[in-house]
């Protein structure tokens, strides 16, 4: 289904091997390409995609105007989605109809030496994270950082925001599946008239605004309405003291609750333990 449209196997193989695609290896042949972290699942059985400079650069230049730090793995989904809709102009079908994880797999450490390699992209390791980003050189950026927690938006978008996701999560039903920023795309492609004009950058944010406002959480890595997600169904839990499953462990006394709590601390050596792994 990776064959051009109006080629031959020759010319398709021929169009791949500029675009730096890496047929797979026939069974028995050697071993198939190295496990490497990917943004999304990998299709390793398609072969290893390692893009050239034009498609990188290319790539890097569109998260640029959408306003999103082209982080490593945002970078090899937009050449994965950049890589579908070529494909499905070749194949004469939308774009919509092919789906961006369907595409090759990308080996980070791979696409970083083409990045380094690139004389107007600069490679950037970010700190306390295990990943990179990729600039451009001399051109100012205005990227939107999601994590932000100023509201720079008017009451009215969150007002007409709220009463869409309620008409289609009804019920609890699942609104958007996956990442954030997959969500965004799938919100600017929504064409909502409250929502025209803003990035794919804003989105990302609005979106995680969305989370911390109680409009959306997260269940078993899909996005619901916030009353239908893990957060609330524990948190209502917590209020009326009940568990959050039904399980076979017995409840604990408060003495051994102290005991268990004291000899944890003790083991580390009196430093600080997460609340989260005290749970």
């Amino acid at each position: 289904h990776l064959q051009p449209a109006g080629c031959d196997a020759q010319g398709a193989v021929q169009h791949y091997a500029e675009e730096g695609y890496v047929m797979p290896l026939p069974p028995g042949s050697g071993s198939s390409p190295s496990a490497e972290p990917s943004a999304t699942q990998p299709t390793r059985e398609l072969g290893e995609w390692r893009p050239r400079h034009r498609a990188v650069l290319r790539a890097v230049r569109s998260l640029y105007a959408d306003q999103i730090k082209p982080y490593c793995r945002l970078l090899v989904n937009r050449l994965r989605e950049h890589q579908a809709a070529i494909v499905a102009e070749r194949a004469g079908v939308p774009a919509e109809t092919v789906d961006p994880r369907s595409m090759p797999f990308i080996n980070v450490k791979a696409l970083r030496r083409v990045c380094e390699k690139t004389p107007t992209l600069q490679v950037m390791d970010e700190p306390g994270a295990r990943e990179y980003s990729v600039l451009l050189l001399g051109v100012p950026s205005n990227f939107i950082d999601p994590s932000n927690t100023e509201d720079p938006y008017p009451e009215d978008l969150w007002v007409r925001l709220s009463s869409h996701f309620e008409a289609i999560g009804q019920g609890g039903d699942v609104i958007f599946s996956g990442s954030r920023y997959a969500a965004a795309r799938e919100l600017c492609k929504s064409n909502l008239d409250f929502l025209r004009g803003y990035s794919l950058g804003q989105a990302c944010h609005i979106l995680e605004l969305c989370f911390a406002k109680r409009l959306l959480g997260h269940r078993k890595g899909n996005i619901v309405r916030y009353w239908a997600c893990d957060k609330s169904f524990k948190e209502q839990c917590a209020l009326h003291g009940l568990p959050t499953s039904a399980g076979s462990v017995p409840v604990a006394e408060w003495e051994t609750v102290a005991q268990q709590l004291s000899d944890m601390l003790a083991a580390h050596a009196g430093k600080a333990v997460r609340l989260s792994n005290i749970k």
